[in-house]
């Protein structure tokens, strides 16, 4: 599910923003820039995970501190660049701006960014921007949820009329039986016994019968109807119960022969394919 999410927070000392983007996965992929410590990176990475279950998650951190000692300058260093530089260019005067971006010239910050006040900076601001994308994932699933319902609504109106036109099936191919006799007899005058027909018909019958693929279908929408009232993450059990979905409906194709339900069968799995692409971005 996508969303964005902004958070801020700040002392005496520093002020922290953080910035949250998630777009469509079917996993959780999650990845922190900011140049902070290896420990807040991971605190971060943990948060993610206990809150957002799918979705490619970037986190973007930024730490500005205030005091101005934090940050020196090393003479040791800027001395041995200068006498490098005088030998190299013959020259006695050497800028010092030239020196200030070379490596190990300005100290890092004595304090870590993994201090107690920075990290709890850092977890107030991460925090602010998790409430601001989840409201608006939660925006975002309320419509995908309506959607999903509309599309389950189509599929039951389908199975519907896949369960009156069954008995049909029957019955026309008993009559088709019946007329394919009745013309080899007038043809070859050949005898036959009623209860041949009967096994025959009663076999076709037993194939061509769905009432337990239907009888499931119905258990997988009562499912899915109960897992997206729950509050709870359940987009992998939504996955699992889309492929029951079709592995139902591909059977009712294959065994009822008739026209007028392979019409609808094609009508039903195209809404399962529609479900199927939302529901691999539900959480």
């Amino acid at each position: 599910m996508t969303g964005h999410g902004h958070g801020a927070a700040r002392n005496e000392q520093a002020a922290v923003t953080v910035e949250i983007r998630s777009v469509n996965n079917r996993f959780l992929k999650t990845t922190v820039y900011g140049e902070v410590s290896a420990e807040i990176q991971s605190m971060v990475e943990e948060t993610l995970r206990n809150i957002i279950k799918r979705g490619t998650v970037s986190v973007r951190l930024r730490v500005e501190r205030f005091d101005p000692e934090q940050y020196k300058l090393n003479e040791t260093a800027i001395a041995a660049y200068q006498d490098q530089l005088r030998r190299l260019t013959h020259q006695t005067d050497v800028p010092l701006a030239a020196i200030l971006a070379l490596p190990g010239v300005v100290l890092e910050p004595q304090t870590s960014e993994t201090d107690d006040q920075t990290t709890e900076l850092v977890q107030q601001a991460l925090g602010a921007a998790l409430d601001e994308l989840q409201q608006m994932r939660a925006r975002e699933g309320a419509s995908m949820l309506e959607n999903l319902n509309a599309n389950l609504s189509s599929f039951r109106v389908l199975l519907d009329e896949v369960e009156k036109l069954a008995p049909r099936v029957v019955e026309n191919f008993s009559q088709r039986v019946r007329e394919r006799i009745q013309n080899l007899l007038a043809k070859f005058e050949i005898a036959t016994q009623p209860a041949d027909v009967i096994r025959e018909i009663g076999l076709f019958a037993e194939r061509a019968d769905i009432a337990e693929e239907t009888v499931r279908l119905r258990s997988h929408l009562q499912q899915f109807d109960k897992t997206t009232a729950s509050s709870e993450s359940n987009g992998r059990r939504l996955d699992f119960l889309i492929q029951e979905f079709l592995r139902e409906t591909n059977t009712i194709g294959s065994k009822a022969q008739d026209a007028e339900i392979a019409n609808c069968v094609v009508e039903m799995k195209t809404i399962i394919e529609r479900i199927r692409e939302m529901v691999q971005n539900v959480e």
